[in-house]
């Protein structure tokens, strides 16, 4: 039992990375903190999270809880990158 949860977590934290590697794109793409934070995105991510998490037999709270707690992180990582390509002078879009 724990092997397979442990698989699965290994996958987890693999498919996180690349969400990462992506969100770390996305920031070249925002003008301005504004379009990182994008409420209305994070908020559509959320309810999908939960769309699926029904489809898929899981609760929609667990998946609601982490999906709002990652996506926050990714934002607040996506805005770390793009105030460091500003202070270095960079517009983050022409990275």
């Amino acid at each position: 039992m724990r092997q397979n949860i442990d698989r699965i977590d290994r996958e987890l934290v693999r498919l996180m990375a690349e969400r990462g590697r992506y969100v770390h794109e996305a920031s070249r793409f925002k003008a301005n903190p504004a379009q990182v934070e994008a409420p209305e995105r994070a908020e559509a991510v959320v309810r999908k999270a939960m769309t699926l998490a029904e489809e898929n037999g899981l609760s929609p709270k667990i998946a609601e809880n982490t999906y709002r707690t990652m996506v926050r992180s990714f934002i607040d990582y996506e805005q770390g990158v793009f105030a460091k390509a500003v202070a270095a002078g960079q517009t983050p879009w022409k990275k």
